[in-house]
């Protein structure tokens, strides 16, 4: 049976996405994903379709669609993308992801970044950004979480 768009839509439309099983459609739905992510007019839609992407391990098409939701004029979708970045299982991709994620304009995206920052143990990896971070965005909460981040490392 050949996957659809409909289909695919059909998991993400639920107001309780149940991202495991929609994970379960696996590489199929990449194509689909990128489709919803990069041109979709919902941007609930799209943004779930940049996290379920994270989800399907193994396919570098995920990174790809990832990294083209950090470009997007929607911070919405920008935040989704930096919180997929937990899900990533390639390190390398994942840091510089996660570097782009920081230098956002929007505090829900950089917000996002050192959430994934310090359940996956990077905070030493972007001292200079968490520094820079702390000492002067625009944000209160951004300073203090880039604050308490860098003290974890005391």
């Amino acid at each position: 049976m050949e996957l659809t768009l409909e289909v695919v839509l059909s998991f993400l439309e639920c107001d309780e996405t149940d991202y495991e099983s929609a994970a379960r459609l696996g590489p199929a739905a990449v194509p689909w994903l990128k489709t919803l992510a990069g041109g979709y007019d919902d941007v609930l839609i799209a943004s779930k379709a940049v996290y379920l992407a994270s989800l399907i391990l193994g396919d570098a098409s995920a990174i790809e669609i990832i990294a083209e939701a950090q470009k997007s004029d929607r911070y919405e979708i920008r935040a989704s993308a930096a919180a997929s970045l937990e899900n990533v299982a390639d390190a390398e991709a994942a840091s510089i992801l996660l570097g782009n994620a920081l230098n956002d304009d929007s505090s829900t995206v950089k917000g996002a970044a050192l959430s994934v920052l310090r359940s996956k143990n990077l905070v030493q990896h972007f001292k200079s950004e968490l520094k820079t971070l702390t000492d002067g965005d625009k944000d209160q909460y951004i300073r203090d979480v880039a604050s308490k981040a860098l003290e974890s490392l005391e």
